[in-house]
């Protein structure tokens, strides 16, 4: 699967486009005997007009797919939005799939009433796992890859992020796709969140600083809290005092969107 992967990233992206359509396609057409075989309880062997059926579904998704915006996707940055794309355009797929079934249903054949939900269903689950099963292994190999290129360059550095609101889960899922920060884990003054995971880092207390550092060989602490007051700022790098770590801190979040400075790019705190 990995050699597979590799193989993916090595075409342009048109190519990349066209497999994933030609992969839709086939996914489209199994998802819909999938839904007859569930519905009928036995392995569906089309019947008479009804493989008509079996060709529009790919008609009607592909389109569909293309207008909504899929293939237009970087499968390595999938996200949130994607996964709600997917679902408009399976949905509305659904739809227009079923008013055909039923509108033509006398010439096409019997057709059971469950069949387009389960359709949709199936198709749901099979265009959206293979979007993040494609994801899972193009982020290995791509990392992969440029570890390779880059593994005389730097050493990875295994750091804590403090701040588990939204600039920190941002900063830890930009640092993810490079090479020289490592995140372990958010320290957070929110007791709600403590013991609860964010992108798979789960969230401490300031109190549990000395175990990371200990447990995960943690030589810096990133403060992901670009509106914090310089007030609160300074009270935290107090407390960051005792610990041989070095701090780094995000920029504001207006420099970040005048474009002086990018997302990840992070400066150097100097504790004394």
């Amino acid at each position: 699967m990995k050699n597979l992967a590799h193989w993916f990233l090595g075409f342009s992206r048109p190519i990349k486009s066209a497999i994933m359509v030609s992969v839709d396609i086939l996914l489209t057409i199994f998802a819909l005997w999938v839904a007859f075989s569930l519905r009928l309880d036995e392995w569906y062997i089309p019947e008479s007009k009804i493989w008509i059926l079996f060709c529009i579904s790919p008609i009607v998704a592909i389109p569909i797919f293309i207008k909504v915006g899929i293939y237009r996707a970087i499968i390595r940055y999938i996200g949130g939005r994607v996964i709600w794309a997917i679902f408009q355009a399976v949905t509305f797929h659904a739809l227009i799939f079923t008013s055909v079934v039923f509108l033509f249903g006398k010439d096409i054949g019997l057709v059971p009433r469950t069949v387009p939900l389960i359709n949709w269903i199936v198709l749901l689950f099979f265009i959206g796992s293979t979007r993040f099963i494609a994801r899972w292994l193009l982020v290995d190999t791509y990392s992969r890859i440029r570890g390779g290129r880059r593994a005389t360059d730097c050493i990875t550095k295994k750091v804590i992020i403090y701040g588990a609101g939204s600039a920190g889960v941002q900063l830890a899922s930009a640092l993810g796709y490079g090479q020289e920060f490592k995140p372990v884990a958010f320290i957070d003054d929110d007791k709600l969140l403590h013991k609860q995971k964010v992108n798979g880092l789960r969230i401490y207390s300031m109190t549990s600083l000395s175990y990371l550092i200990g447990r995960h060989g943690v030589t810096e602490v990133l403060l992901a809290m670009p509106s914090a007051t310089r007030v609160r700022r300074n009270e935290i790098i107090r407390l960051l005092e005792p610990y041989s770590v070095h701090v780094r801190t995000m920029p504001g979040l207006s420099d970040i969107a005048e474009g002086k400075i990018k997302f990840d790019e992070l400066q150097e705190v100097d504790i004394a």
